[in-house]
């Protein structure tokens, strides 16, 4: 956040993923991540398959950004004998490196990172996780109905403002400020995400369809069919 706002000034270009307010007009809007094509598409059974899940039950994935995020490690577990109650039968949990492992009693796939996230999302019903821009594109682009927890500490709020956006703008999930997180409040959310899954994939998937003016690589090949010679200092 702080490299984009000093760049912003002299960029020629700026290229976004949302359609906000940017400097003097220079925004671009480009392909939501990932970038990279799937390697294996899969349908939600084949993927819990491979993650040795039930193929037919539904599924959480709980993720807390790049290190983890301990609230999520300790507070899931907590609640897990009452999931299937509120439709969730299984877990896959994602630590964070420097995490220790969470302990479930119901079905789960638990580990400290995975480099395979689309087949974490194809396997999943609904998400747990904090709000980076990031995280919300691959929501998006997996059709993925979530409950954001942003980070309170995070620059300026921006996970506040990415969350929020996303319950209320796109209408693809549920927004949880982590001071009003308890267990009793989780069991609620996650109840009501997973009630209305099919509401928030439809909401999704036309955020997801909305035009695009050009791809991120259509963005750099067009960048350096330009003379740019004036602005290097070699």
């Amino acid at each position: 956040g702080r490299v984009n706002r000093l760049f912003a000034p002299v960029a020629s270009q700026i290229a976004m993923q949302f359609p906000v307010q940017a400097t003097k007009n220079k925004g671009v809007l480009v392909s939501l991540l990932p970038w990279l094509p799937e390697p294996t598409p899969m349908s939600p059974r084949e993927a819990r398959k491979a993650l040795g899940l039930d193929p037919d039950k539904k599924t959480l994935l709980v993720i807390g950004g790049s290190q983890g995020a301990r609230m999520f490690n300790d507070l899931v577990p907590q609640v897990q004998e009452r999931l299937p109650s509120i439709g969730v039968e299984q877990i896959i949990h994602i630590a964070g490196p420097f995490q220790t492992l969470p302990s479930y009693q119901i079905r789960s796939h638990v580990t400290h990172f995975s480099d395979q996230m689309h087949l974490l999302y194809r396997a999943s019903d609904g998400v747990l996780a904090r709000a980076g821009a990031s995280t919300l594109a691959e929501l998006i682009t997996y059709e993925m109905p979530s409950c954001l927890v942003p980070y309170p500490f995070a620059v300026q709020g921006h996970q506040e403002l990415n969350a929020r956006y996303m319950q209320e703008t796109i209408q693809g999930g549920r927004c949880i400020l982590q001071a009003e997180l308890t267990p009793q409040r989780l069991l609620f959310e996650l109840e009501k995400l997973f009630q209305r899954s099919s509401f928030y994939r439809d909401s999704l998937r036309d955020y997801r369809l909305f035009p695009r003016r050009t791809s991120m690589c259509t963005l750099i090949d067009a960048y350096f069919e330009e003379d740019h010679s004036t602005e290097m200092n070699i």
